[in-house]
């Protein structure tokens, strides 16, 4: 409206037909055409504008998702890389521990078994001395045999058995020996006739 005030003179004078002949209907009806596409121009631009801010909008809040699910995709990695480290941890405290367990186990059986050794030698001791208080010549065997079984001690009862057990392996070994002699005389005679035939056989004498 301004501009189509500030379009036309306002005083009376001769100029204003002219001015209303050369312009006539013309001039308003274009500044109206020319204000309508302008704001239709505006209001286009406008939803441009706030489509484009929307757009903006949407990926910024998809950035921040996206940031927020990266962020959230790398604590878990690193809970779980804890976690993992952690269950290591433990494990190797727990091995550590067995361990420590097991070498204090073996240390106590050791100093057990170091404190038995003088009780072991001197068992060991008392046995030998009490096998060599079972020997028994052939003349205190003759005497015990005579004795009744019932009649004897304990110890003179084991001295019997063991002299007989003895006796027994003692003639076993005896025999043993006596037939390796024998097999072994054997195969020198053998041996002796075996020369002795090939010395008196004939030669066959090669014409």
């Amino acid at each position: 409206s301004h501009l189509l005030a500030s379009s036309f003179p306002t005083g009376e004078s001769d100029g204003y037909s002219d001015f209303s002949d050369s312009v006539g209907t013309e001039g308003p009806a274009k500044d109206i055409l020319l204000v309508q596409q302008l704001r239709v121009e505006l209001i286009d631009k406008d939803q441009k504008l706030n489509a484009a801010t929307r757009q903006h909008e949407l990926d910024m809040e998809e950035q921040r998702t996206l940031r927020d699910d990266q962020a959230y995709e790398r604590q878990m990695e690193r809970q779980h890389y804890e976690q993992t480290l952690q269950n290591i941890q433990d494990e190797y405290e727990g091995l550590q521990t067995k361990l420590v367990m097991e070498v204090e186990s073996l240390r106590a059986k050791q100093h057990e078994i170091e404190s038995q050794v003088p009780r072991l030698k001197q068992e060991l001791a008392i046995s030998k001395q009490q096998l060599q208080q079972l020997s028994l010549s052939d003349v205190g065997y003759r005497e015990l045999v005579k004795t009744p079984e019932d009649q004897l001690s304990l110890r003179d009862f084991v001295r019997v058995r063991v002299y007989e057990e003895v006796r027994e392996c003692r003639e076993e070994s005896a025999t043993s020996q006596a037939n390796m002699e024998l097999m072994r005389e054997r195969e020198r005679i053998a041996a002796r006739a075996v020369s002795y035939t090939h010395l008196t056989l004939p030669t066959k004498r090669i014409v």
